[in-house]
């Protein structure tokens, strides 16, 4: 059975003619705002977590995957560059080597 508000008012009546205003407003806040149904358990808690951390898990293998490809087009990039300015280094010796 759900705790509805005229229930809890009830409660909060009896309470308040049982032990007294204040002791009755301590009792009723402690109550959870709404039926124990929609209060997480550690059970809940402890799978969120669990799939929290497979997300982050996945997200750090694809972040790996895409930063690998990135280094490869780096490193092509930086052997292209490489093999131009080796070939231009040549001709500009060969060329020297013939004016002399």
């Amino acid at each position: 059975m759900s705790v509805t508000e005229h229930r809890r008012n009830q409660l909060y009546n009896t309470l308040t003619e049982k032990l007294g205003a204040e002791e009755a407003d301590t009792m009723v806040d402690l109550l959870p705002p709404v039926g124990w149904a929609d209060v997480a358990t550690k059970r809940d808690l402890d799978y969120v977590v669990a799939q929290l951390r497979l997300e982050m898990a996945e997200m750090r293998e694809q972040a790996h995957r895409d930063l690998t490809g990135v280094e490869k087009r780096l490193l092509i990039a930086m052997i292209s560059t490489m093999l131009a300015t080796v070939i231009a280094v040549s001709g500009l010796a060969f060329a020297a080597a013939g004016l002399t």
